[in-house]
């Protein structure tokens, strides 16, 4: 329906009008772009963590239980405190976690679930991400794995493997190619299955 004014309505009233209209597609504007705002906040963010040898250093609780093993081993910086741990077999490089809780290792997931390639290892990599959420607790941590091709021996081979981490339990959620992929699957629904790691 148009409203077309009339002599006796005015100039007044026809503006009015105009007003009226525009109110209700301001308002609507603006809920969008708060919205927009309140997404932000709450967006997945990511920090970064070195695993180069010169940043990490020998733990002293642990070094004589790894090398019983014939394993190496440094920590490395954490984050939330999670205590991120480097190792070493003399063909593989790995990743484990520590919390107040939980004991986890990346050896069976990384060297051993369908590896990517012949000897993997984490030590090619400079740094691990951590995805956080809003409140800054990590829910992923990234790591680029990397390995010798086994159909071209001079060809090296890289997967992002991202590691679900909760309260009671870490885990292997899934290895991708890229960078984006690997965020998404982070902040994605995907949990660990089964049962919890508690020390």
């Amino acid at each position: 329906m148009i409203w077309t004014p009339t002599e006796s309505s005015g100039i007044g009233r026809e503006r009015r009008w105009d007003c009226d209209v525009s109110r209700p597609v301001f308002l609507f504007v603006a809920a969008i772009a708060c919205a927009g705002l309140a997404a932000t906040k709450h967006a997945a963010a990511s920090r970064y963590t070195s695993i180069r040898p010169h940043d990490c250093t020998s733990p002293a609780d642990l070094s004589a239980d790894f090398a019983a093993r014939q394993l190496g081993v440094q920590v490395c910086r954490g984050v939330g405190g999670w205590r991120l741990l480097l190792v070493a077999s003399q063909e593989n490089t790995w990743i484990e976690l520590q919390s107040s809780t939980i004991a986890w290792s990346g050896e069976q997931a990384i060297v051993y679930d369908a590896p990517i390639g012949m000897f993997p290892t984490v030590g090619a990599s400079s740094q691990v991400e951590w995805r956080l959420d809003e409140g800054g607790v990590p829910t992923a941590l990234i790591v680029r794995v990397s390995a010798i091709s086994r159909t071209d021996q001079k060809t090296r081979v890289a997967r992002l493997f991202v590691v679900r981490l909760e309260k009671d339990r870490a885990c292997v959620v899934g290895r991708v190619a890229t960078n984006k992929d690997a965020r998404a699957l982070a902040d994605g629904p995907v949990r660990c299955p089964g049962e919890s790691a508690v020390l």
